[in-house]
């Protein structure tokens, strides 16, 4: 219920963070996660809006995935756990395993670090909603995270192995363990 009422936000947040990116290999990538915190206090659900760019220092550091910035940030406000990720950006095909579902799906870096967070059981489950569409036609398509990771080739995920798991890292550097 609160994810569907707050999905035209949750797509417009990443849609202007879109705006906001740095040419990275010639494209822009606007993201945005809508996040809960434990409470049931006012406030207590959030967007969080990021889009791809190199930072030199801070947890992400090198890092230019526009779902990781906004996924860090709710995380260092306090958030808990991440209800949606939106992302908003031109068409490509996957890297790692060349799927191409018509939009540009998380990169192999970014499905690493949510199935490490989901096999912790911290901030993301498989239910977790993600929707991507294509900036240039419009194209829309919305996968839980079980099923994003299935379809990249679950555990046979070519980034698994090219990539590790570096949220482990971020979480330690941020003084939180897994």
């Amino acid at each position: 219920m609160v994810v569907a009422a707050m999905l035209r936000p949750l797509l417009n947040a990443a849609e202007s963070a879109r705006q906001l990116a740095e040419h990275y290999n010639h494209f822009k990538v606007g993201a945005s996660v809508l996040a809960l915190k434990e409470s049931a206090e006012v406030g207590s659900i959030g967007i969080f809006a990021g889009w791809n760019r190199k930072l030199k220092s801070g947890p992400c550091k090198d890092r230019r995935c526009a779902e990781m910035h906004a996924m860090w940030d709710a995380f260092e406000s306090g958030y808990k756990r991440i209800l949606a990720v939106a992302v908003h950006a031109p068409h490509q095909a996957d890297d790692a395993t060349g799927l191409d579902l018509g939009v540009l799906i998380c990169c192999g870096y970014c499905r690493n670090s949510f199935r490490a967070l989901m096999q912790m059981q911290m901030l993301v489950d498989p239910d977790v909603l993600f929707h991507f569409r294509n900036a240039q036609t419009g194209f829309a398509l919305s996968l839980t995270l079980g099923e994003l990771l299935a379809r990249c080739g679950g555990d046979r995920d070519p980034a698994i192995y090219t990539l590790g798991t570096p949220v482990t890292g971020l979480l330690q550097q941020a003084g939180r363990s897994p």
